[in-house]
């Protein structure tokens, strides 16, 4: 058993100038001599963030400068494999996901995450996937909502790789506001798909914001589509805002009266992603819901004399989800036993 311990720490010692990071691991513990395998993942490549510093994109035409999945990653941000692929596939999948079956809100802070990928034809088959999780708050901005590691649920949140599943259970991180799931693909020969991506809103009943503090969601609405979003308040002193796509400035419709439940009703005018923002006048705890296909006229701004409207919404880019993942490897080394 020394002999093993100090087998491996030679080995990790060799390989700490290089940055690994070990993230799955498998022993075979026979009498005789056996191969320790693990999959590994260079660090330096494997933690790209967002800068919540760096200027905002123009934004789309829907004010969000949604992620654009044609974007293909630098080759040179993912160290392939050594060596000639396996059968020769240079070909990458194809994927996409959805979450809790293309729902817009969820109010549990767990979701099902289904997932679609196939290879070329020939091709050396889907093997690994690696999911990340984007979310937005005003201190960091737009940022990787487990990069410290944590694990849940069996499902490892530091954008590690897993084994290819259709479904999994995901828990989103619990701050209230949109969340952005991004994932990524690779088969046999690591050929490394281009990200999916989708968007769902976690509201919890109830969310707790403090002063000054906003929650930032995000509806998609077809243009003639009725709405009525209530914000039932619980206590304290939270404001409801919304704009419509392309809409920047202060917002369309505004409710934030001091006292009793806020609510917005609006014909949606045109097709596109709505922005809704809870923000804290004062400490609140509050419900939100948003109600569709309500026969609603639309009505502007109900808004109390002392309190000035937002100049902006909070947040009009979206996540950068567009940097490939590094692809992971594996490594052999002599397990000795006494």
């Amino acid at each position: 058993m020394r002999r093993n311990l100090l087998l491996l720490a030679v080995f990790a010692t060799a390989l700490g100038s290089l940055a690994f990071a070990v993230t799955e691991t498998w022993a075979q513990t026979a009498a005789s001599n056996r191969p320790f395998m693990m999959t590994m993942t260079p660090w330096a490549t494997g933690t790209h963030y967002p800068d919540p510093h760096g200027t905002p994109g123009t934004p789309s035409a829907t004010g969000t400068h949604e992620p654009d999945p044609r974007m293909t990653p630098d080759p040179h941000m993912t160290p392939h494999p050594t060596g000639t692929p396996r059968g020769g596939d240079t070909v990458a999948p194809t994927g996409n996901l959805e979450i809790k079956h293309r729902a817009q809100v969820t109010n549990e802070v767990t979701v099902t995450l289904t997932f679609t990928a196939t290879d070329n034809p020939g091709g050396t088959g889907v093997v690994w996937m690696m999911v990340r999780e984007w979310g937005w708050d005003m201190s960091q901005g737009w940022h990787d909502m487990h990069g410290g590691g944590e694990h849940y649920g069996g499902m490892n949140h530091m954008g590690t790789w897993q084994p290819f599943t259709d479904t999994a259970g995901w828990p989103l991180s619990p701050l209230p506001g949109v969340k952005y799931v991004t994932a990524w693909f690779a088969d046999a020969a690591w050929n490394i798909s281009q990200p999916a991506t989708a968007r769902i809103n976690l509201v919890p009943q109830p969310a707790s914001l403090r002063l000054g503090e906003g929650h930032h969601y995000r509806y998609t609405l077809q243009a003639g589509q009725a709405v009525t979003i209530s914000l039932h308040v619980i206590s304290g002193d939270p404001d409801l805002y919304v704009w419509q796509p392309g809409h920047l400035g202060v917002p369309d419709w505004a409710s934030n009266v001091h006292s009793g439940d806020e609510q917005v009703s609006l014909v949606a005018p045109a097709t596109g992603v709505y922005l809704v923002e809870v923000r804290g006048y004062t400490d609140a705890v509050y419900d939100l819901n948003l109600q569709t296909n309500n026969p609603a006229d639309s009505a502007g701004l109900q808004a109390a004399p002392d309190k000035s409207l937002p100049t902006a919404p909070l947040v009009t880019t979206a996540p950068d989800v567009t940097a490939a993942p590094p692809a992971g490897f594996r490594a052999y080394v002599p397990l000795l036993e006494d």
